[in-house]
C-alpha cells in the first residue's frame, strides 16, 4: 500500500506539473495577445491626435532692394509683414574701417498696421563690424535678434509704424584667423576622444572711443547750433545728436573766422572744417588740404543797423546802391559809422565783396578813413555789440551780419539798438560748407578722417538736415539756417525759383576750379573715400522731406516770418515722397 500510494503520488505530482507549466504558457499567449491588440486599438483610436515635429518656418525669400553704387555691392532685405519694395527708400551703406562698424540705413513706410519684422542681408554687404543692431527713429528696436549663415545675416525686429527711419548697425572687430597645427601621429592607437564644448564667443567690442576736431566759423556758433545750445538748452544741437547717435565719437569745436579755422586746419589741428567762404575754400581744396566738400545750409546775411537810419538805406533792393548812399552819407553825417570784422573770415568776405561791387576795389582805403570805418578783427557776436554800443559810446552803427547771429543776439536783447535795415537779396547770400582735411596730404595724415566723415554724413542725412531746420524755430520764430539736400534734390517746394541757380553761382565748382553754377559741390578731383556721399543713390534716394519751410526770398522790404517744425525730431515731423 505504501509503496502503491507513493507511486500514485509522484505521478500524480508529474502530471499536475505538466498541466501548470501549460497553463502558464497559455496565460502568457493570452496576455501578449490582449497587449498587442490594445495596442492595435490604441493606435487606431488616437493615431488622428499624433502631430508631427513642426518644421522651422524659413525666411522670406529676399528681395533684391538696391546696389550700393560707390562699393559696387548689393545688399538684400527679405520684406515682413505687409510691407513693399515700393515702400522702402533712402538706402545708404556706410563703412567706417577704423570704428569696425558698417550703417545700413533706409526708411521705411506704411499703413498704421503694417509690420516690418525680418530682412536678409548679404554678408558681402558688411565689410566691418560683425554684430546686428537696429534702431529705429534712433530708438533700439523692439523685441530684435539675428542668426547668419555662411552667406547672409538674419535679422528680425518688431514694430508699426506709419513712417520710420531704420538703422542696422553692425559693430565689432572681425575675428582674427587662428592658425592650427596638426597634431604628429604616433604608434599608439587612438581612442575616441570625448569632444570638447566649445567656449561661447567674447562679446563684441565697442568702437574705440575717438574725438572729432572741428574748426567752424563763428557765425554758426554764435548761434548755438554746434553745441552750447540756446540758453544753456543744449538739445537739438549738433554735438548732442550725433553723439548719441555714435556715442564713441566726442566731437570738439573751435569757433574761428573762416580764415582762421581753415589755418588751423592746414595746421593739423583740427580734422574738418565747417566755413561759408567758397573763394577760401577753393583755395583749402586746391592746396591739397581738403577733400569731399559738402554744401550744408544756408541763409542770407543781413545790413543791420540804427533805427533812426541815418543813412537812409532801409528796404533797398539794390545792396550796391546801398553801400553807395552809405559811403556818401559818412562824409557829411557823423552818425553814419561802419563797423567791419576784418579778421579774415567768410562774413569780412562777404563785405568786402559787397564794396567791390559797389565801385570800393580798395578796401584798405575804406579801412584808412577811422572817422567812420571802423574793423574790429573779432568774430561775429563780438562786433554786433560794438555796433550796437557805437564808437566810443557814440551812436549805433551799421555792420553786415550773418542773420542766424543777428537773430540770436537780437532775441537775448543783446543788441537792441539794432534792426534790420536790408534783407534777403542775391548778392547777401551765405553758404555753409563742410570740408575734411586730406589724409593723402602728408602734414595731416594723423588726422581723423573716419569719423570727420561719419560727421559730415550725418550733416546731410535727413535727421541732420531736419536737425538743422528745426534748430532755433521756437524760441525766434524762424529758421536760423536751411537746409541744402531739400532743396538740391528737389523734395521741398521753393518760393523762389531761382534760389538754387544763386547758390550754384555763389558756391559750385567746376571742373577747371572756378566758381560757378555749372560745376558741383566738389569736384572729383577732390573726392576722396566719399562712400555713397556723392552717388547717384544719394542724390536720387532723399525721399525723406523734412517740413522745411523756406522764408520767401524774392526781393522784398519785408521778411516774411515762417514757423518751423518743434525743435524736437520725431515721426511726425516727416513725411516721404515718392519719386
Amino acid at each position: 500500500m505504501f509503496i502503491f500510494a507513493q507511486r500514485l503520488t509522484w505521478k500524480t505530482v508529474k502530471k499536475m506539473r505538466t498541466t501548470a507549466i501549460a497553463a502558464i504558457i497559455l496565460i502568457l499567449i493570452i496576455v501578449a495577445g490582449v497587449g498587442a491588440y490594445a495596442a492595435y486599438s490604441y493606435s487606431q483610436n488616437n493615431a488622428q491626435n499624433i502631430k508631427p515635429t513642426p518644421t522651422p518656418t524659413p525666411f522670406p525669400s529676399p528681395t533684391v532692394i538696391a546696389t550700393e553704387t560707390a562699393t559696387n555691392q548689393t545688399f538684400i532685405i527679405g520684406l515682413g509683414g505687409n510691407i513693399t519694395v515700393g515702400q522702402i527708400s533712402t538706402i545708404t551703406i556706410t563703412p567706417d574701417q577704423a570704428a569696425s562698424i558698417t550703417t545700413i540705413a533706409f526708411n521705411v513706410t506704411g499703413q498704421a498696421d503694417s509690420g516690418f519684422s525680418n530682412m536678409t542681408i548679404e554678408k558681402a554687404a558688411i565689410p566691418y563690424g560683425i554684430t546686428p543692431t537696429v534702431y529705429i527713429d534712433s530708438q533700439q528696436g523692439q523685441n530684435q535678434g539675428y542668426v547668419k549663415d555662411a552667406n547672409n545675416f538674419y535679422v528680425w525686429y518688431t514694430t508699426h509704424f506709419s513712417t520710420h527711419e531704420v538703422i542696422v548697425n553692425f559693430t565689432g572687430q572681425l575675428p582674427t584667423p587662428t592658425t592650427i597645427l596638426a597634431a604628429t601621429p604616433t604608434s599608439v592607437p587612438t581612442s575616441i576622444a570625448t569632444p570638447v564644448p566649445t567656449a561661447p564667443p567674447s562679446p563684441s567690442p565697442t568702437p574705440t572711443p575717438t574725438t572729432l576736431r572741428v574748426a567752424t566759423t563763428t557765425s554758426l556758433h554764435d548761434t548755438g547750433l554746434e553745441d552750447t545750445g540756446i540758453n544753456g538748452n543744449t538739445t537739438g544741437t549738433i554735438k548732442a545728436a550725433f553723439e548719441a547717435k555714435y556715442p564713441w565719437i566726442t566731437v570738439n569745436f573751435l569757433a574761428q573766422g573762416t580764415g582762421a579755422a581753415i589755418q588751423t586746419a592746414q595746421r593739423g589741428d583740427a580734422d574738418m572744417i565747417l566755413v561759408h567762404s567758397p573763394s577760401q575754400e577753393l583755395t583749402f581744396l586746391t592746396g591739397g588740404y581738403g577733400v569731399d566738400r559738402k554744401i550744408i545750409a544756408y541763409n542770407f546775411f543781413t545790413i543791420v543797423g540804427p533805427a533812426n537810419d541815418p543813412a537812409g538805406i532801409n528796404g533797398m533792393k539794390n545792396v550796391s546802391q546801398a553801400m553807395i548812399n552809405l559811403y556818401a552819407a559818412a562824409q557829411t553825417n557823423p552818425q553814419v559809422q561802419w563797423v567791419a570784422r576784418n579778421d579774415s573770415s567768410g562774413t569780412a568776405t562777404a563785405e568786402q565783396n559787397l564794396w567791390k561791387a559797389a565801385g570800393f576795389t580798395n578796401y584798405n582805403s575804406l579801412i584808412a578813413q577811422t572817422s567812420w570805418f571802423h574793423a574790429t578783427g573779432q568774430g561775429m557776436g563780438a562786433s554786433l555789440l560794438v555796433a550796437n554800443n557805437g564808437i566810443g559810446g557814440g551812436s549805433p552803427t551799421y555792420i553786415l551780419s550773418d542773420m542766424g547771429t543777428y537773430l540770436a543776439y537780437s532775441k537775448d536783447g543783446n543788441i537792441p539798438q539794432l534792426t534790420i535795415e536790408i534783407q534777403n537779396q542775391q548778392a547777401l547770400l551765405n553758404v555753409y560748407s563742410a570740408i575734411i582735411d586730406n589724409p593723402q596730404n602728408s602734414a595731416l595724415t594723423n588726422t581723423n578722417f573716419n569719423a570727420a566723415l561719419t560727421f559730415v554724413n550725418y550733416l546731410v542725412s535727413n535727421e541732420g538736415q531736419q536737425l538743422i531746420a528745426n534748430f532755433g524755430t521756437s524760441t525766434y520764430g524762424q529758421q536760423l539756417f536751411t537746409p541744402f539736400v531739400p532743396l538740391a534734390t528737389g523734395t521741398v517746394s521753393n518760393p523762389n525759383p531761382d534760389l538754387l541757380t544763386w547758390i550754384k553761382s555763389y558756391a559750385y565748382i567746376n571742373s577747371t576750379n572756378q566758381i560757378n553754377a555749372n560745376g558741383n559741390e566738389c569736384p572729383t578731383a577732390f573726392v576722396y573715400n566719399a562712400g555713397s556721399l556723392y552717388s547717384i543713390t544719394y542724390l536720387a534716394n532723399q525721399n525723406l522731406t523734412p517740413q522745411i519751410n523756406l522764408p520767401n526770398y524774392y526781393q522784398t522790404n519785408q521778411q516774411q516770418f515762417v514757423i518751423a517744425p518743434p525743435s524736437t525730431y520725431s515721426q511726425s515731423n516727416v513725411r516721404i515722397n515718392k519719386l
